[in-house]
């Protein structure tokens, strides 16, 4: 069917998303967004696919024909726009890196993939949401700092603004309960994430970032870089000891993540996860890689956990990980510490504080303590004086020539 460019015009704003570009052109119609792409598009899958995602060229190109627009501006607002900003390969029907999932069934959205800021709708002269509101790097609104929202404040629901009538209300209510989400309440935002996120956005926006005063990596790395710490700081057999140095280095929760599928991606935890997951990564991105190396060093996290043995890893990622954390680096450490932390044990066997109860905790010295936590005093256990003094010389049958003379 032909189609004549439209009399009424529709531009998209600065950052929308093609979703929502499609729907404010129905609503100025007053057509149900479904009845609008049965018009321009009959026999196409639209509002129940992603179309955010899937970034089908004859939508996106049609809308651009009937609005008399440039192809160009119309494709900035699909997810295929960030291929090679963010991500490297972008799957039209499949999952693509950084995109929230929508849990799609029917006309439904049963996840919560769009998030909104009600600050940034109520200040709109025309409301709209933005394309980088899909993606899960998103968590703070730059512009009023505070943590984005994913689903109605009011009923719970997901976002769906696509089965809004425009006889009755507009994309800024909840389709669930009519609920304004302009008026919803916010929470402001830690000074960490904000400056992570300011961080991201500026790599987006100049395609490229700066580490120190010599390191120059592109947006692409970067994100590559972000997406492997998320991994290896939430999932794998020794993420707990990570996030347990985290913790006591900067007082984040270090509780496992509640994901919300056996593929345990970043993409498919809530908002909430998502910040926590978020701070705790920060330090490391902000700081990278010294901070990375400090941390993973500390918590006994070496190459083999860093790389969990994935093919296809940033080779910025793997040069750092290489160099300072790989076998040989961990037996130089240990070879350079062994003494002072066999030292170190019977010192503190030694030391014995007594309780009210009348027995003695003290640092149990045959747990294989890493340096760090010898100096830390981890993994106590409550014994008796006596059993602490027993335990001495078997420790120190441990020691090198010339080290047998430990005063009492």
């Amino acid at each position: 069917m032909h189609i004549e460019p439209f009399l009424l015009r529709t531009a998209p704003q600065a950052g929308e998303s093609l979703s929502s570009w499609l729907v404010r052109i129905s609503h100025r119609f007053t057509y149900r967004p479904y009845a609008f792409c049965l018009l321009l598009w009959r026999g196409v899958a639209v509002l129940t696919r992603d179309i955010d995602g899937q970034s089908n060229p004859a939508i996106w190109k049609c809308l651009a024909y009937v609005n008399g627009l440039s192809e160009d501006k119309a494709f900035a607002t699909t997810v295929a726009s960030m291929k090679d900003v963010i991500f490297e390969n972008h799957v039209p029907n499949g999952k693509t890196k950084w995109l929230l999932r929508l849990g799609i069934f029917h006309r439904s959205r049963r996840h919560f993939g769009q998030q909104f800021c009600p600050n940034c709708l109520a200040s709109d002269a025309t409301p709209y949401y933005r394309l980088s509101w899909r993606f899960a790097y998103s968590i703070v609104c730059e512009t009023h700092k505070c943590l984005l929202l994913d689903r109605c404040q009011a009923c719970s629901h997901p976002i769906e603004f696509h089965r809004i009538d425009p006889d009755k209300q507009s994309i800024i209510h909840c389709f669930n309960c009519q609920t304004r989400l302009d008026r919803q309440p916010t929470v402001r935002a830690p000074a960490l994430l904000i400056h992570l996120q300011e961080y991201l956005d500026s790599a987006i926006a100049n395609r490229h970032v700066r580490f120190g005063v010599k390191v120059d990596y592109s947006s692409l790395d970067l994100f590559a870089i972000y997406s492997q710490l998320l991994r290896v700081v939430s999932t794998g057999s020794r993420s707990q000891q990570l996030r347990d140095v985290l913790s006591i280095r900067y007082g984040f929760d270090p509780a496992p993540f509640d994901f919300q599928s056996n593929a345990r991606e970043f993409e498919t935890l809530d908002m909430n996860n998502r910040a926590r997951l978020a701070m705790m990564c920060a330090p490391l991105l902000l700081e990278w890689p010294d901070r990375f190396i400090d941390v993973c060093r500390r918590a006994n996290f070496w190459m083999a956990w860093a790389t969990k043995d994935r093919l296809h890893l940033p080779p910025e990622y793997m040069q750092v990980v290489t160099n300072h954390l790989s076998g040989h680096t961990a037996k130089r450490l240990r070879s350079r510490s062994s003494k002072s932390v066999i030292v170190g044990q019977i010192k503190l066997a030694r030391r014995s504080v007594t309780d009210q109860k009348g027995q003695t905790s003290v640092v149990h010295p045959f747990n294989k303590l890493s340096y760090h936590q010898a100096r830390s005093g981890f993994y106590t256990s409550s014994l008796s004086i006596k059993r602490s003094i027993e335990m001495i010389p078997s420790i120190e049958q441990r020691l090198p020539a010339g080290f047998h003379s430990v005063k009492q």
